[in-house]
């Protein structure tokens, strides 16, 4: 839709430049048009004024001699001359009036023209009010898709280990509620030992302490490591079902503390999460 729509104000900015340059060269050339008609009109009427006062004085002169040529005080040929002259003068004079007629006629279409691009101005102003309103359509869907970009990152399962999924607890269309596992990843470059070791064989194991490592699985292979982290509190204490000894037992029990055992050596590629072996703790003096 954003693609869309940036295209169609493209287009429309390409439209209104396009309008807004041909306007002004109309305009330019309807005003520069009228201005040389009105000049040539006024000019015309210039002339039509000078030629009524030709007709008029010829008149009076036509008049007189008209008088004097049936008193046969000039002859015919002067009154004919007088004649002609006035004659010769209102074709003329016609003429003027024509000319000035059409002129005046060119200037109205030119007017009409200036007219037009007015009407083309009210034109760029509705396409303006359409290019604001795709701004602002399309300002609305990028806000939009920021907030559905927002929406996909939180649709992203992100592990915090690298590793190998193990096991799917859910498949693909099942409705999975907060807190329920979704995958579990084995983090198989960072493989350890877990070892619970019994209270009375924990003198002098320390963390630090050396570990020979031997897996059933791989008998011929050597294994090397060392105490990681010695954990605070037994096993059972905080086992799902803690045994309760607040009756007092007969039979003594000997508590066994979770130790972690870092591997140092030995090719961990081929080891899996869950394989058993036997360790041997080189204690501290």
């Amino acid at each position: 839709q954003i693609n869309s729509l940036e295209n169609e104000k493209e287009a429309l900015k390409i439209k209104i430049e396009k309008i807004t340059e041909e306007i002004a060269l109309k305009t330019d050339i309807s005003e520069r048009k009228v201005n040389i008609l009105n000049d040539e009109i006024k000019a015309l009427e210039n002339s039509k004024k000078e030629i009524d006062a030709n007709i008029e004085q010829l008149n009076r002169d036509y008049k007189r001699y008209k008088k004097l040529y049936e008193d046969k005080a000039v002859p015919k040929n002067s009154f004919e001359k007088i004649a002609t002259s006035l004659k010769s003068l209102r074709a003329k004079q016609d003429s003027v009036k024509d000319k000035i007629n059409a002129l005046k006629r060119q200037r109205n279409i030119a007017k009409k023209e200036i007219e037009l691009v007015v009407l083309q101005q009210k034109t760029i102003k509705e396409l303006n009010k359409k290019y604001n309103a795709l701004e602002s359509k399309i300002k609305a869907l990028k806000e939009q898709k920021k907030d559905t970009l927002n929406l996909l990152k939180y649709c992203s399962l992100i592990s915090p280990v690298e590793g190998i999924v193990g096991k799917k607890f859910v498949e693909e269309g099942m409705l999975v509620k907060s807190g329920i596992p979704v995958l579990s990843i084995v983090d198989n470059k960072n493989l350890y030992i877990f070892a619970l070791l019994e209270e009375t064989k924990f003198r002098g194991v320390k963390e630090g302490n050396y570990v020979n490592i031997k897996i059933d699985a791989y008998p011929k292979e050597k294994y090397e490591g060392e105490v990681e982290k010695i954990y605070p509190a037994s096993a059972a204490t905080y086992a799902l079902v803690p045994r309760d000894i607040s009756a007092g037992e007969f039979t003594k029990v000997a508590q066994r503390i979770p130790v972690r055992i870092k591997i140092t050596k030995g090719d961990t590629e081929k080891l899996k999460v869950g394989m058993g072996g036997e360790i041997e703790i080189k204690r501290s003096n």
